[in-house]
């Protein structure tokens, strides 16, 4: 029954005509007034904004013979939907003494938009209020469902007013109005395809008594709103990524599936399951919502979308078949081969080939960058150089790109000489046993150990030759006999066979204290130790060195900065053994060994 659009309802109060004979036989004039004015007791007053269409009638029916009419009579009726309530009101006529009288109610609904189910005698009616008045007290508010064979009250209620209404406030009995959710009687989230409820047959009976004779019957027709199920949409770009990156979606075309806009109806929630699987339910993402969202996908997969939207009523749609395909990035394998052939690690072997893609067919291309500048696409390739010494922050890069232009990096440092391990020294019977590894030796000739006293001046104590080539670790071993002193300072210096070099250190051995000595404390520290150094003239050096002899990290104090004191923060730092070295090219160098915990 539906006439309008496609989302609009139509209610239809066919108000059956039982005593239309009876009407007749007392030779009475019809009479119901339609008033879309207000709900005012003269029903010719202006200036409500309730709605009413149909040309005014009035038709009153008293059974009893007498054209006054009764005091349960209906003088006036008006109708209206606001926020899905519909609402009728009354305004009775009253007889001479006062008063609005009693009465009794019934009106039956269609609320499946089928007639041939239900209570058949009433159009297939599925629901029904029965209620009256009495003594201005409504006595039932009950909702009654069609069970097959009778009515039986259920739990839902509809909201009776006497003496005011929504859009007056009175005292007179003689207005009386009641309000139906359409939810109580029709599924809101339906959508139906007759879009609306019929009102089959509504009664008024006079003196409260259902068993009276019927004073009254109407007939009317009114167009409202009725909600159906929202409709989900998405667009989404793109619909291939690589791991890691985003996808948008965009869900703002979504509607409430109306054709008219109401400020009762509208999409109040956006829900979003990125890894909806079917038959395990909608999983809503907890802090992802909204019309408009970014979400990234990781790994080669397929992942389905679900958008799930929900309309002010509680109806929702879900609209699952959003496919967004992922793929892993690719693997980079840098293999680097020194061609022993050549002498002075002129020439260098590259190999991206153990590289792969996100599936064993994925093509792949080649991006090389070298330290000094020059760049190759090829997978593998050579390349010579005019020397091996190499700057350890410089690296070979290759970048990989399979088909699906998806991309990753990896670095290799170059070859260097000596790959060092780690340089120590400890105190074994008045001697300074100095010991160091080699992860690996490019050309390396030898190794040169200096000592110092003060941490400013060296000297060269003594030299160790290297082994050469090698791939393998490799342990040394020096033995000093140091003059009688409360610390000393120990560099090593390596040197390749093209005279290039590079130096480690210095590492420190303390053997005494001192009365003018740095003092560190607390000690062991967790997160600031105190630093208090023996001499106050020019600024001061003040560095951290790991127990291999790698400087971690180097501040410069200004001058009588803080006089001779400093608080160094270690947050930083790793639980483990440190040497705190303070001085300048004036005084020299003091160290401490301190302990992190």
């Amino acid at each position: 029954m539906k006439t309008t659009a496609k989302n609009i309802g139509k209610f239809r109060l066919n108000l059956l005509m039982f005593l239309f004979a009876l009407f007749l036989m007392n030779g009475v004039e019809a009479q119901i007034h339609f008033d879309g004015v207000n709900c005012n007791a003269n029903p010719n007053s202006q200036g409500s904004s309730w709605e009413w269409d149909p040309a005014d009638a009035y038709i009153d029916i008293d059974p009893v013979g007498s054209n006054i009419p009764g005091s349960s009579d209906i003088d006036s009726l008006w109708t209206t939907v606001q926020d899905q309530y519909l609402i009728f009101a009354f305004s009775r006529a009253a007889a001479a003494t006062g008063g609005a009288g009693n009465a009794g109610f019934k009106f039956h609904f269609n609320t499946d938009c089928d007639i041939s189910s239900g209570d058949l005698d009433f159009g297939g009616a599925d629901a029904a209020l029965f209620f009256s008045i009495q003594s201005g007290v409504v006595q039932d508010s009950t909702i009654y469902e069609w069970t097959g064979s009778s009515y039986v009250a259920s739990n839902k209620f509809f909201t009776p007013i006497i003496g005011g209404s929504s859009c007056a406030d009175s005292s007179d009995e003689r207005f009386f109005e009641f309000k139906v959710h359409v939810s109580k009687i029709y599924d809101l989230c339906s959508g139906y395809s007759c879009g609306g409820i019929t009102i089959t047959a509504a009664n008024v009976h006079a003196g409260g008594s259902f068993s009276s004779i019927i004073k009254d019957t109407l007939l009317l027709d009114v167009d409202v709103f009725i909600n159906d199920r929202p409709v989900s949409k998405v667009s989404f770009n793109p619909s291939e990524i690589c791991s890691g990156d985003t996808v948008s979606f965009d869900a703002l075309g979504s509607t409430e599936n109306d054709s008219i806009d109401t400020p009762y109806d509208s999409l109040v929630s956006y829900e979003w399951d990125f890894n909806y699987i079917a038959g395990n339910g909608f999983n809503a993402h907890s802090s992802i919502s909204g019309p408009v969202v970014d979400y990234p996908f990781y790994g080669y997969a397929t992942h389905t979308v679900a958008l799930r939207t929900t309309d002010v009523f509680g109806c929702q749609d879900t609209l699952a078949d959003i496919s967004i395909n992922s793929y892993s990035l690719p693997v980079v394998t840098i293999q680097q081969t020194l061609d022993q052939t050549y002498h002075l690690c002129k020439n260098l072997f590259y190999d991206g080939t153990q590289s792969y893609g996100y599936a064993p067919s994925a093509s792949l291309s080649y991006y090389w960058e070298l330290p000094d500048g020059s760049t190759s696409t090829a997978d593998t390739f050579s390349k010579q150089y005019a020397q091996c010494v190499w700057n350890y922050l410089d690296y070979v890069k290759l970048t990989v790109t399979d088909d699906k232009g998806c991309s990753s990096t990896a670095n290799a440092a170059p070859p260097v000489p000596v790959e060092l391990i780690c340089f120590k020294v400890e105190e074994v019977n008045g001697l300074a046993i100095l010991s160091w590894q080699t992860a690996s030796e490019i050309n390396n000739d030898q190794f040169i150990i200096e000592r110092s006293y003060n941490g400013t001046d060296y000297v060269e104590i003594g030299r160790v030759k290297g082994m050469g080539n090698s791939n393998e670790i490799t342990d040394y071993r020096f033995t000093d006999k140091p003059e009688s002193s409360y610390e000393i300072y120990y560099r090593l210096i390596q040197v390749d066979f093209n005279a290039e070099s590079r130096t480690y250190g210095p590492i420190v051995l303390i053997l005494g204290e001192r009365d003018s000595e740095l003092k560190v404390y607390p000690n062991p520290a967790q997160d600031r130790i105190s630093l208090v150094y023996p001499f106050d003239q020019g600024s001061v050096e003040i560095q951290i060195i790991d127990k291999c002899g790698t400087l971690i990290q180097q501040i410069q104090v200004a001058e009588k900065l803080n006089g001779n004191r400093y608080e160094l923060d270690v947050t930083g730092l790793s639980k483990g053994s440190y040497y705190i070295k303070v001085g300048n090219g004036k005084h020299g160098f003091q160290s401490r060994l301190i302990e992190l915990q």
